[in-house]
């Protein structure tokens, strides 16, 4: 019940800006279209997208939806927490008797469900801009791939939240993984383009591996096993961060009195 109401809440509030709402929409629409016309210069016979398709339209599309999916979960409940700060609603809600572990769950909620929507608006419009839609067969096997993505960068993006309880402002290191995740993770160009070093590091990152297994399942009709492998490793580790950095901000508000810490 308590989700559902903070869910409701952020959609009310969400439906209450219109305007900026509608913005969303077309700041994706404009975003294609560049997108679209970027692909003109990019000729299919590129080799280095050859192992895609050779259409640098779907293959920078993909990248950009899992991109600003997985960032958007990453960044999100942090987001929640810091408008609830500023505007002085978090003390009531502490004050109210929510454990910390429901409140950051379900500050998380509503950015997920965001990112998820815009994301697969963002790929359907992009296949549908370019001649179709993936096989049937090829979106069963997307769909694990995106959910561990989501789900294990939501989890990072709890544990952040959790210390921005603590230092009541954002933490540094979310950012700084999160904007190196988009730097090297390949969402616009492939990992064959960065120098060898540096391709070596972005095999490692999350992003990538979500990325790579997306494209690998849409565009190829190929299975990712290895990435959902991989992925399911992020997950538990994941889980392993944000349990620990949950405890530590429930045992900071105690010692300091709840909300009156704030």
């Amino acid at each position: 019940m308590w989700a559902l109401m903070f869910l409701r809440r952020d959609l009310l509030e969400m439906a209450s800006y219109r305007l900026a709402t509608a913005w969303r929409f077309a700041s994706m629409a404009m975003g294609l279209l560049g997108l679209l016309l970027v692909s003109r210069m990019v000729g299919p016979d590129n080799p280095r997208l050859a192992p895609w398709g050779g259409n640098y339209f779907l293959f920078s599309a993909v990248g950009l939806a899992m991109g600003d999916a997985m960032w958007s979960c990453l960044k999100g409940c942090t987001g929640r927490i810091r408008y609830d700060q500023m505007v002085g609603t978090l003390e009531n809600l502490l004050a109210g008797g929510l454990s910390v572990g429901r409140l950051l769950a379900a500050s998380a909620l509503f950015p997920m469900f965001n990112a998820v929507l815009r994301s697969l608006l963002y790929l359907t419009a992009a296949f549908a801009i370019s001649g179709g839609i993936p096989p049937a067969a090829q979106v069963p096997a997307f769909l694990p791939i995106y959910l561990l993505g989501v789900t294990g960068f939501g989890l990072l993006g709890v544990a952040s939240a959790a210390l921005t309880l603590i230092f009541k402002r954002g933490e540094p290191l979310s950012a700084l993984f999160g904007a190196v995740s988009l730097l090297l993770g390949g969402t616009v160009y492939p990992l064959s383009a960065l120098p060898p070093a540096l391709a070596d590091l972005s095999a490692w990152l999350p992003l990538t591996r979500c990325i790579e297994a997306a494209r690998t399942t849409l565009l190829m009709g190929q299975s990712a096993n290895g990435d959902l492998m991989y992925l399911a490793v992020f997950n538990v580790a994941a889980l392993a961060l944000m349990i620990p950095a949950v405890m530590l901000a429930e045992r900071y508000l105690e010692k300091w009195g709840g909300a009156r810490g704030y």
